[in-house]
């Protein structure tokens, strides 16, 4: 039996509502779909009140301005008003076929490594809240597969997001991911877009979607996106913008200028920022398919686990944090090692100071090994990377300009910085004073460049040391954006001071 639209209303806005569903359906469940979440009652167990315009069932809240249907039968839930369908006539490497008029259900089987479908463009904008993607799913599988979304038009790496994984189920499950970052950073949701689809990497399975809508984030979801927006900080004396992130261990994730706010750095992953790394003994991990070593890292580890912050200053020009790094290839904390930076922002220049400490009661020897000081990140649409390695220092010779290629390549210099800069000679310089070698790579083909993009362009001041158990090392590095003459010229006045 369904409730009439104008019945329901009234009737859940006051307490005449339980009396009549209990009278209707002693015995039966009765179905209802809020904010997203199709949520199955039973009236023998349930307790429910009326306050004002919320409908309280078994202590959860129902506001009734979200409600969308309640249904008393085992019948399919009612589809929300927005729903978003797949576009069965486009699609790589699997079939997708719809399961009957107006049902917005599609059955997908894979037929290779490389799937993805795309969903019908917007008939209209999205309100500015819509920001949650939310679908019910049943996965034919042995494994999970991860859910990757595009943002398009156009298609980028750098408009893609890993929404998560979907768990294999017989069962229609719901599935609920909060994407408020990519609407408002790549301003998507008007009309027109769409979405690519890519249900995972493997062959052979079949995934079936129904409802798939956007709707505004219930309170848990509300909560945990301040979370993350507050993990970002920011400090901006006007000239120069630095952020880091929380998160990750205060790790630099953006720097820009103060007038235009255009990030140079790129933080696709863990292991982007620029960030303290540093290396040791073989120990039996391995990464990306090859024996990796000790390596902790200020960002986290490779398969996302994220450092934690032990303690932190925040000033409006200054940033002092300290934390627990992350063996980059275990993905393990390492509390037995501590990693700090106090960051300032000096005219037009920040400095950064890292502190790592290898002193714990379980710190450990390391041997000799080249090391980050430190590893830096940059948007891959800056390909030029310029530095000096003739014998007439800081005497403004001329500088050395290479493309550098994949994978790493090697650099001597004399003067102990590189910047990386674009066709019109702007871009960001990286000052580590006492390295003379620097290590570099471009990854990438150039389709997915910018700040989240997978292509980037990585130097690193490399350093030869030891790391034995006892061990304070400390450095300082300045990091600069402008044209090649500006950071060369600020350098210089750093490198003369008393």
């Amino acid at each position: 039996m369904r409730i009439p639209e104008n019945l329901r209303k009234i009737l859940i806005a006051s307490a005449v509502f339980v009396t009549l569903i209990a009278t209707a359906a002693t015995t039966k469940p009765f179905f209802l779909w809020s904010k997203g979440i199709f949520t199955r009652v039973n009236l023998t167990e349930a307790t429910f009140s009326v306050n004002g315009k919320v409908l309280n069932i078994n202590g959860e809240s129902f506001p009734v301005s979200k409600i969308d249907s309640i249904t008393l039968s085992a019948t399919s839930p009612k589809a929300p008003k927005t729903v978003i369908d797949f576009n069965t006539s486009k699609s790589n490497q699997l079939t997708v076929i719809s399961m009957g008029s107006n049902s917005h259900s599609f059955r997908i089987k894979t037929s290779g490594t490389d799937p993805f479908l795309f969903t019908n463009s917007l008939s209209r904008s999205l309100p500015a809240d819509s920001s949650v993607f939310t679908f019910e799913y049943r996965l034919i599988s042995d494994q999970p597969i991860k859910l990757k979304a595009y943002f398009a038009d156009p298609i980028s790496e750098s408009r893609s997001k890993i929404l998560g994984d979907l768990e294999p189920t017989n069962l229609w499950k719901q599935a609920s991911f909060d994407v408020f970052m990519e609407r408002e950073e790549l301003e998507w949701g008007k009309t027109g877009n769409y979405l690519r689809l890519d249900p995972g990497e493997i062959a052979g399975i079949t995934l079936e979607i129904r409802f798939m809508y956007f709707r505004s984030p219930n309170e848990k979801e509300l909560a945990e996106r301040e979370d993350i927006l507050a993990s970002k900080q920011y400090i901006d004396n006007g000239k120069v913008r630095l952020g880091v992130d929380m998160k990750h261990g205060g790790s630099v994730f953006y720097f820009a200028l103060s007038k235009d706010q255009k990030n140079l750095l790129n933080h696709f992953d863990e292991g982007r920022f620029i960030q303290q790394s540093y290396y040791g003994e073989v120990d039996g991990s391995r990464w990306n398919g090859q024996a990796w070593r000790w390596n902790p890292i200020q960002g986290g580890g490779c398969n996302g686990t994220t450092s934690q912050v032990r303690s932190s200053e925040i000033t409006e020009t200054s940033i002092h944090v300290v934390s627990i790094p992350v063996h980059w290839a275990y993905s393990y904390l390492m509390p037995e090692l501590e990693m700090e930076e106090l960051i300032t922002l000096e005219g037009d220049v920040a400095h950064i100071h890292y502190i790592f400490r290898n002193d714990s009661q379980d710190a450990t020897d390391h041997p000799y090994n080249s090391q980050e000081m430190p590893a830096v990140f940059i948007d891959y649409n800056y390909a030029h990377m310029k530095y000096y390695k003739g014998n007439k220092p800081w005497t403004n010779d001329e500088l050395t300009d290479v493309v550098p290629g994949w994978p790493n390549e090697s650099h001597n210099r004399t003067e102990e910085w590189s910047a990386y800069v674009n066709n019109a000679d702007y871009g960001i310089g990286v000052y580590t004073p006492g390295t003379f070698n620097t290590t570099a790579y471009r990854f990438g083909n150039g389709n997915s460049p910018g700040e989240r993009g997978s292509d980037c362009s990585y130097f690193a001041p490399i350093r030869q040391f030891d790391i034995a158990k006892g061990d304070v090392i400390q450095y300082d590095v300045y990091v600069t954006i402008g044209t090649i003459e500006e950071i060369r010229s600020r350098f210089y006045d750093i490198n003369n001071r008393p």
